[in-house]
C-alpha cells in the first residue's frame, strides 16, 4: 500500500514539472479563431438576412435565390389589364421597389406605369435587403390574382412600417396582382441626371409668383387676374397638367403654344418630382379654378 501511494505521488510531482504554470501575462495572439467570415459581397447588396448569390460586374446589380433564367420580360401593365389571363404563368416582370417588409424583407412592393404587384419569396427561401426601397427590380416567378383578407393587409402594412392611423383605415378585403418569385435581381438606380428646365413660350422668371395654395383656397379673389404660380405636377395630359403645392392642388390647361408631346411623355414616366411654374388668367370653371397658361416653366 505504501509503494501504491509513493508511485502515485512521484507520478503526480513528474507532471508538475513537466507542465510550466501559464503565463498570467496579456499576449497579443487571438486565443481563438473568428467564427464569422468577411462576405465577398460589397455591403450596399448585403443585410443582417439577405445575402446575393452574384453580383453583377462592376458591382451594379445582385442576384436573390436564384439565377434568372427567363429572357423575355412581361409588362406589369399588361398583367394588369388581363390578370386571370397570366394567373398561374412563370413571368419576367420589371419595375421600381416601392416597400421591402421591415422585419425581415421577406416580401416586396413593385411598381411600374402605375401598376403594382406584392411579391413573396418561393418556400421561404430567399430574402430582400431591407434597406434597397427605391431600386429596380427583376422578378421572376408565378403570378396570382388573389383576394387578401383585411387582416392580412393590416399585418403588411405594420411590417412595412405603417402608422396607427394607416393601418386603422385599410378596411375590407381586396384583390390584388401577386407573385411567388424564384428569383430575383436588383438593379443599382443610375446616377441621377442634371435636372432639365423646359420653358412654353417666352416666360419670365422674374415675375411675383403667388403660391398657389392661397389661390385654390380664395380664387374668387384672383378669378379674372393674371397671375403666376408653381407647385409639383401630380398628373399629366397633353393640354393639361394637375400641380399641388400644400396639400392643394389646381387644374393647369394650356391655351398658345401647346406644351411639347414629347415633354409630355417624358413627364408622364418620370421617376422622379416633376415642378411646374406658369404665367396665365385664372377662371372658374364649374366653380373650380383653372388657370388658363399663356407661358410656363417646367423642371424635370
Amino acid at each position: 500500500m505504501f509503494r501504491t501511494l509513493a508511485l502515485s505521488l512521484l507520478v503526480t510531482a513528474t507532471l508538475v514539472v513537466s507542465c510550466p504554470a501559464q503565463d498570467s501575462r496579456p499576449s497579443s495572439r487571438p486565443t481563438s479563431r473568428a467564427t464569422t467570415r468577411q462576405t465577398p459581397f460589397p455591403r450596399k447588396w448585403v443585410d443582417e438576412m439577405a445575402t446575393p448569390i452574384k453580383v453583377g460586374k462592376g458591382g451594379t446589380w445582385a442576384e436573390y435565390g436564384s439565377p434568372v433564367q427567363l429572357k423575355a420580360q412581361t409588362s406589369l401593365k399588361a398583367v394588369a389589364n388581363a390578370p386571370e389571363k397570366f394567373a398561374g404563368k412563370t413571368l419576367l416582370l420589371r419595375g421600381n421597389i416601392q416597400s421591402i417588409c421591415t422585419k425581415k424583407g421577406c416580401w416586396l412592393r413593385m411598381r411600374d406605369n402605375g401598376e403594382e404587384i406584392f411579391v413573396k419569396f418561393k418556400d421561404y427561401a430567399f430574402f430582400a435587403p431591407r434597406h434597397l426601397a427605391g431600386y429596380d427590380v427583376l422578378l421572376e416567378g408565378v403570378v396570382s390574382f388573389d383576394l387578401v383578407k383585411e387582416a392580412e393587409r393590416r399585418h403588411m402594412a405594420e411590417d412595412a412600417g405603417k402608422s396607427r392611423e394607416e393601418i386603422a383605415a385599410i378596411v375590407g378585403d381586396k384583390k390584388e396582382l401577386r407573385m411567388m418569385a424564384r428569383a430575383m435581381r436588383i438593379i443599382e438606380p443610375p446616377q441621377p441626371r442634371a435636372a432639365q428646365i423646359v420653358t412654353i413660350g417666352d416666360h419670365d422668371n422674374t415675375k411675383t409668383m403667388i403660391p398657389l395654395e392661397k389661390v385654390v383656397e380664395n380664387p374668387d379673389k384672383f378669378a379674372g387676374r393674371m397671375i403666376d404660380v408653381g407647385g409639383q405636377i401630380v398628373s399629366v395630359k397633353a393640354r393639361e397638367f394637375v400641380v399641388e403645392s400644400q396639400g392643394r392642388r389646381l387644374k393647369v390647361q394650356f391655351t398658345n403654344p401647346l406644351p411639347d408631346l414629347k415633354l409630355v411623355v417624358q413627364l408622364k414616366n418620370a421617376k422622379r418630382t416633376t415642378f411646374f411654374r406658369g404665367h396665365g388668367k385664372l377662371k372658374m370653371v364649374d366653380g373650380k379654378p383653372v388657370l388658363a397658361v399663356k407661358t410656363a416653366a417646367v423642371i424635370h
